[in-house]
């Protein structure tokens, strides 16, 4: 096996892979969550045009409010939807210079060494998709030990 064949199998396939199972997860997540929100507010109303003796209503329509917030609070802590559309792009922008690279057109037609500067290419796009992350999480973590009334 060659280098480049090496590289194209072992490395970039297996984070292209990575990054698009990344992706359908969090899209996955965010949907669910989105859609339990709706339905949640969606009875909500339906539960306040139906009349019920006692408290039956409004104990239901604390349920439904809690679980809606809750789900929106569960999106916004892991960030479902900016980490779904981060490793789609970046899944897309890899499998993009993989087909360039194959094809041997833009930058890497007649370049003598086409293989470097497309690993560094490749390489660019993950070690970025990996500091967009380990921002991502200082922020999660700064933002978890602030105390209650701290947030300006």
């Amino acid at each position: 096996m060659t280098p480049e064949e090496m590289y194209l199998t072992e490395r970039l396939d297996v984070q292209i892979a990575h990054f698009l199972k990344k992706s359908v997860q969090h899209r996955r997540r965010y949907k669910v969550l989105k859609i339990t929100e709706i339905v949640a507010g969606f009875l909500i109303a339906v539960f306040c045009a139906i009349p019920m003796p006692g408290d039956r209503y409004r104990l239901i329509s604390v349920a439904l409010s809690s679980l809606g917030l809750l789900c929106e609070g569960i999106i916004n802590l892991y960030n479902a939807k900016e980490h779904w559309i981060s490793y789609q792009k970046t899944a897309q922008l890899l499998e993009r210079e993989k087909f360039l690279y194959q094809c041997q057109t833009e930058k890497y037609a007649g370049k003598t060494k086409a293989f470097a500067l497309f690993v560094k290419t490749c390489e660019g796009l993950i070690s970025e998709e990996i500091n967009q992350w380990e921002s991502i999480q200082s922020k999660e973590v700064a933002a978890s030990a602030e105390a209650p009334g701290e947030k300006e």
